[in-house]
């Protein structure tokens, strides 16, 4: 069963990426082979000798393919403010990234240093373990997924009715989440922010980030939802990576719901290994701004990336400070409009392209502005009634509203239970109709 989904496994990401499936089988031989040497080594001095070449091996790789257009260009603005020639390389900018490298390094990576720090055994079994770093239905976007969650799975697992029924419950709410919601609101957020600044007024500005607020969430919890139902499917059960971000009370709370793989990852790789919160304020303060500028970086080659990370970084130190204690005392509800702000204020830097764009949309959200010009959009087209309809929807589901809905159908059982499922299976045929019938899908996370 391994050596079969092994294989599908690699005939997907060839399928999708080509011969740089090489970059892929080269971070899993590399870092299963210094898990072995780590493991059996006695002196101290060779088990890290090793540590450091997987690391080095890998976030090497990483680096190249995700980074070097990026400090070439930065390099060449430098060069050119000295009056110094220099162009870039050719072939720095024909890199193109493989899908899904940022996932499976961190995740290859994890394995290695769990092994160096015995928080978890080696594997002799190389199918087992390329099987765990490429495991298609979490290999594009994540969840993150660490061998020690998972290496029992790997050796022994099962699937049954339940299982395969809970799978693909997940898979088509994930699907559905994917087609019927974030692509409604991503085209009203791409078009919004794809508009000159002149174009953009107060209200369109704020409809834009509200729409690339869910589009995101959607987005990225669907593949999720479609990972973890898939997962279920063939006996795995992978851990939660989202839990519903937007009802946060603060930046804090937030970090602990999105992206919980990733969060958990720098903490523990990252931030912990740093110091973390045991040497002092100083020190702690310093450390969550470092662990949140690679968080920054991890997620793109851009300066807007970048800002981002040190934008909730600098939040999460004020919340330690006696700001955080004064906003423990404020009414929840508006601690939750606190969070949705500052989030909203990091997606407008996240989603712009250059951090002057990005200060102007920011400008526009709290300055009253008026658009000039001509739109290139009509405002009135996102008031059409599905698009209504199917935002409102994304906002209840952004909150949990419909995961209780299935939680007290399934309860609940008998009639309550047949009409949830007759209603995915509906929601499931008008799903695929969208698919076949084409249009915007865009992933964003496939580009990290």
């Amino acid at each position: 069963m391994n050596l079969v989904l092994l294989v599908f496994s690699l005939i997907f990401i060839f399928w999708g990426s080509g011969k740089d499936i090489i970059v892929l089988i080269t971070i899993i031989v590399v870092n299963f082979f210094c898990g072995l040497f780590i493991f059996k080594s006695t002196n101290q001095f060779t088990r890290k000798l090793f540590l450091i070449f997987s690391i080095t091996v890998s976030i090497g790789m990483l680096f190249f393919f995700k980074y070097s257009l990026f400090f070439a260009q930065n390099a060449f603005y430098v060069l050119d403010w000295l009056n110094i020639t220099w162009d870039i390389p050719e072939q720095i900018n024909s890199i193109i990234l493989p899908l899904g490298i940022s996932f499976y390094t961190f995740q290859a990576l994890s394995y290695t240093i769990d092994v160096y720090y015995n928080k978890v055994e080696e594997t002799k079994n190389f199918i087992d373990f390329s099987l765990y770093v490429s495991f298609f239905p979490q290999l594009i976007a994540g969840p993150i997924v660490r061998y020690r969650d998972i290496n029992e799975q790997i050796k022994d697992r099962h699937t049954n009715y339940n299982r395969i029924y809970s799978g693909t419950v997940r898979f088509v709410m994930g699907l559905a989440k994917k087609v019927l919601l974030a692509n409604t609101v991503a085209t009203a957020a791409d078009s919004i922010f794809g508009l000159e600044m002149s174009q953009i007024d107060t209200p369109l500005a704020w409809l834009g980030i509200l729409a690339y607020s869910l589009q995101i969430f959607l987005d990225f919890s669907a593949y999720s939802d479609m990972a973890i139902g898939l997962a279920r499917i063939f006996g795995f059960e992978l851990l939660e990576n989202f839990n519903f971000p937007y009802i946060a009370t603060t930046v804090q709370d937030f970090w602990r719901r999105w992206h919980i793989s990733l969060s958990s990852w720098i903490r523990d790789y990252l931030y912990i290994p740093l110091g973390g919160n045991r040497k002092g304020k100083a020190r702690t303060y310093l450390n969550l701004l470092i662990t949140f500028f690679l968080c920054g970086l991890w997620h793109g080659a851009n300066w807007t990336f970048i800002v981002w990370g040190l934008w909730h970084g600098v939040f999460l130190i004020l919340e330690r400070t006696k700001i955080g204690v004064v906003m423990r005392k404020v009414p929840k509800s508006f601690r939750r409009i606190y969070v949705l702000v500052q989030v909203a204020i990091g997606w407008a830097i996240f989603r712009s392209d250059t951090l002057t764009f990005a200060l102007r949309y920011i400008k526009r959200l709290f300055v009253p502005t008026k658009a000039y010009g001509e739109l290139k959009i009509i405002p009135s087209e996102f008031y059409q009634n599905d698009v209504v309809i199917l935002t409102i929807i994304s906002v209840l589901s952004s909150v949990g509203v419909f995961v209780i809905i299935k939680n007290y159908c399934q309860r609940k059982k008998g009639l309550y239970l047949i009409a949830f499922q007759f209603s995915l299976l509906l929601v499931f045929i008008i799903t695929i109709m969208k698919l076949y019938t084409g249009g915007y899908n865009p992933f964003i996370y496939f580009r990290f």
